[in-house]
């Protein structure tokens, strides 16, 4: 992560409060959810999911006659 700042989310780590984010629900599930989605908004601020693309890889070793035979035995079932 090239623009990753550990101090940064630290401080926004410790900069919650919990009590009012979790709230007061004596029920555990919730308090989970609760919990899961803080810290995903956090995650999510410092470090997000970003989409990449990757380009096909170059393998000699699989020709049209290597992906036909793949097909074939698909098309049969054999596998």
């Amino acid at each position: 992560m090239k623009k990753f700042s550990e101090e940064a989310f630290l401080r926004d780590i410790a900069s919650i409060d919990w009590e009012q984010a979790l709230g007061f629900s004596g029920d555990a599930n919730l308090l989970v959810q609760q919990f899961s989605n803080v810290c995903s908004q956090v995650i999510e601020k410092h470090a997000p999911l970003r989409q990449i693309r990757v380009s096909e890889i170059y393998c000699p070793w699989i020709n049209s006659d290597f992906k036909n035979l793949g097909l074939e035995i698909d098309s049969k079932g054999l596998l």
